[in-house]
């Protein structure tokens, strides 16, 4: 495993303390996907709330297939964006407003939305609730598979 900047920008399993345990599937470089927590209602909330704005079907989405993930990722078509790194660039592939909410919410200093972010992460289940039977989303497993739009 190498520790270059390069790997660990595309594939952030590589990076020391991923919350992945596991390198994240491969998808094509005009692809972007949102993985996200099946089971959590409120990251399908999440998923419904974006699917409901992206009126380009610009995002694919789809659970995380390594159900040891802890967090979003999301694929922009060149690298990975994870856990509270991911939602500056999803709100960018939005129509107006969200693409200038993205620049503010990535303009908040890390520490902030890092803490923010696990803060919500660790209590998402408690909250909201938990349905292994909530998703319908097929699990992706590379670029030369068809996108799903279907979940």
């Amino acid at each position: 495993m190498t520790n270059d900047a390069s790997t660990r920008a595309t594939n952030p399993s590589a990076a020391s303390g991923s919350p992945y345990p596991e390198p994240l599937p491969a998808f094509g470089p005009k692809e972007k996907w949102v993985l996200y927590d099946g089971p959590c209602i409120l990251c399908n909330a999440t998923v419904s709330w974006l699917k409901r704005r992206d009126r380009q079907a610009v995002l694919n989405f789809a659970p995380h297939p390594n159900p040891e993930a802890d967090g979003v990722a999301f694929w922009d078509g060149n690298r990975w964006y994870l856990a509270h790194q991911a939602l500056p660039p999803i709100l960018r592939e939005l129509p107006a407003p969200y693409p200038f909410l993205g620049n503010i919410l990535a303009r908040v200093p890390e520490w902030g939305t890092k803490k923010m972010y696990r803060w919500i992460a660790a209590h998402r289940y408690t909250w909201f609730g938990k349905n292994d039977t909530l998703t319908a989303c097929p699990v992706p497993h590379s670029s030369t598979e068809p996108p799903q739009r279907s979940c």
